[in-house]
């Protein structure tokens, strides 16, 4: 599989309604948003739901995952996506046109990962692409919609906190006890 989904080690805590959401939506939508504030899981939630739930998600096809939190501006957005699907052309034909063209007859999940710096640019792309490709599917992660026709939009929040167990609490334990595992914890009453 190219451009793979980054696997974490640690903990995954709560989000079943959003991976459900997400799930749901991968048969019925060819475009998903995953938008929210920023650190509040949205990538973890798209690698998390597709490592523990591809089998749901089979008809979609291969994986490929563009992260593009790196990217200073559009003019790499084209190549991060066709390395991410692992496409590589060496013709005369415009990029966009190889890459359509390369992608028209394949079943591919694209993820383009942090893209709230690049909307225009991915709204304009992902339209391109899911006009030409029948069986491209792509899920975003961004802090906003793109504002396409036909995008599902899942919207998520931060964890669920309050007195006792609570989502939120259990990942700020997790992750204390990972850089201080001698530390002592007391639930609150």
């Amino acid at each position: 599989m190219w451009g793979q989904a980054p696997e974490y080690r640690d903990l995954f805590v709560g989000r079943t309604r959003e991976q459900d959401e997400l799930v749901s939506a991968l048969p019925s939508h060819r475009l998903i948003s995953i938008t929210g504030a920023a650190g509040v899981g949205k990538t973890r939630l798209v690698a998390h739901t597709l490592h523990s739930r591809l089998p749901e998600t089979a008809s979609v096809g291969r994986v490929g995952w563009a992260d593009l939190g790196a990217l200073t501006d559009a003019r790499g957005l084209l190549g991060a996506v066709a390395q991410a699907v692992g496409f590589a052309d060496h013709t005369s034909r415009p990029p966009l046109d190889a890459l359509s063209c390369w992608l028209a007859d394949r079943e591919v999940l694209l993820v383009l990962d942090s893209c709230e710096h690049l909307v225009a640019a991915c709204r304009e792309l992902t339209a391109d692409l899911l006009t030409t490709c029948p069986g491209l599917t792509v899920v975003t992660t961004s802090r906003q919609r793109l504002g396409s026709a036909g995008e599902a939009v899942i919207d998520i929040g931060p964890l669920p906190h309050g007195r006792g167990d609570s989502d939120a609490f259990t990942l700020l334990i997790e992750r204390a006890l990972a850089v201080a595992p001698a530390l002592s914890v007391r639930h609150p009453r």
